[in-house]
């Protein structure tokens, strides 16, 4: 048997059955036990892919309600969605709720969720990156970062000279530093025969 209202689709809850079903038909066709047994088992797998995208994606999940005016069951997690008509309204799990109050808390918690995760991104991500301070509170990490002065790009004989100037200056000696004509001619020859 096949029944299928084009807006709404039940499916058998027996593993690989492609049957469909109204669910008015289906509280005719089977026992009030078997039809409470649908019920949990749709109710677990709609509510644990629902509840999976409140936490992993808030925005997604807010954007949904926000647009389709669906909102998550508080009793079993399955998506109701409200068309038109009293905001009373009652799940099929048997829980009566006000739709628009619903509405307004889940929104809350999802504004709540996501303005923590705001936070987070804005202090540097995953509060477990964090050290834990002496009286058990937590701190942030402080990386330092050390900026390596570049040498500019000298021939090796400048280098070899440049070298012995700063051993000079770090032993206490001063460098001896061409005066006239003749000593910097002298320091270069000099220079030019160790190279």
């Amino acid at each position: 048997m096949k029944i299928e209202d084009g807006k709404r689709r039940i499916g058998c809850p027996i593993n690989k059955c492609q049957t469909v079903f109204y669910l008015d038909d289906l509280a005719r066709l089977v026992s009030p036990e078997l039809l409470v047994m649908y019920r949990e088992r749709c109710a677990a797998d709609y509510g644990k892919r629902l509840k999976d995208l409140l936490r992993t994606q808030p925005k997604v999940a807010r954007q949904l309600l926000e647009a389709g005016q669906s909102l998550v069951c508080p009793g079993c997690s399955v998506l109701i969605s409200k068309a038109e008509g009293c905001d009373q309204m009652q799940c099929t799990c048997g829980i009566k709720f006000s739709f628009s109050k619903a509405m307004k808390e889940q929104l809350a918690e999802l504004d709540k969720t996501l303005e923590t995760l705001e936070k987070m991104e804005r202090k540097g991500g995953d509060p477990g990156d964090r050290k834990m301070d002496r009286r058990g509170g937590r701190q942030h990490q402080h990386h330092h970062h050390h900026h390596q002065q570049q040498e500019p790009s000298w021939s090796s004989s400048q280098k070899q000279q440049r070298r012995q100037q700063h051993q000079g200056a770090a032993s206490g000696s001063t460098p001896h530093l061409p005066t006239s004509h003749e000593d910097k001619q002298e320091a270069k020859t000099k220079s030019m025969d160790e190279s």
